[in-house]
């Protein structure tokens, strides 16, 4: 028998399972869904957002909006159309965020929005106000003002001019292979060499 051990509560899988988790079987022919719905609920819930996933959030929330502001600081009308594109998904993130931040379950969009009518009137109608307005500069504007709300709890978004790296698993892969190109040179078990060291050589 399987666990939901890494689900993560924000994530796709873990809106999944919570949904799975509250949901009335109305018909299932084969008795799967029940099963499934059965084992499902007896794990503990997928684990409600913390510090990684606040983090993850207020990452990319600041990226999406130094790029909306790049864009549209630039009179090339596609620059200027991309960034309204950008800020589609861009806004929408921000909502997320909102709950990442706070360390609030996220249960989908829907009940985020009840959530927001019942707790933080003030932040839905921001978030609407962004969404409604056409004029693209003035959207911009509402956009950085709701994400500072958004993450208020954890911090402030990127600061203008800043540069951000998010190095990811990436340094893990270069470690693992630096560990075996050191083992195989040496013929040792383990390497003291870090990927920071690499990274010192190459600059």
């Amino acid at each position: 028998m399987g666990t939901l051990s890494g689900v993560r509560d924000i994530s796709e899988a873990g809106s999944l399972v919570n949904q799975i988790r509250a949901a009335r079987v109305a018909f299932d022919r084969s008795g799967r869904l029940a099963r499934l719905q059965e084992r499902l609920r007896a794990f503990p819930a997928p684990t409600p957002p913390g510090e990684g996933e606040a983090y993850d959030w207020w990452f990319r929330v600041g990226y999406n909006l130094a790029h909306a502001k790049r864009y549209l600081s630039s009179d090339d009308p596609v620059y200027r159309l991309t960034a309204e594109v950008r800020m589609l998904y861009g806004i929408h993130g921000v909502f997320m965020a909102y709950f990442a931040a706070s360390g609030i379950p996220w249960r989908g969009d829907k009940e985020a929005v009840k959530y927001l009518q019942a707790q933080d009137s003030d932040f839905l109608e921001a978030l609407l106000a962004c969404m409604r307005e056409v004029d693209v500069d003035r959207k911009l504007e509402l956009y950085d003002a709701l994400a500072g709300q958004a993450l208020a709890p954890v911090g402030e978004p990127w600061p203008h001019g800043s540069t951000m790296v998010e190095l990811g698993d990436i340094f893990a892969n270069w470690q693992e292979r630096i560990n075996v190109e050191e083992r195989g040179r040496s013929g040792s078990g383990s390497s003291r060499r870090s990927c920071v060291d690499l990274l010192d050589v190459r600059a």
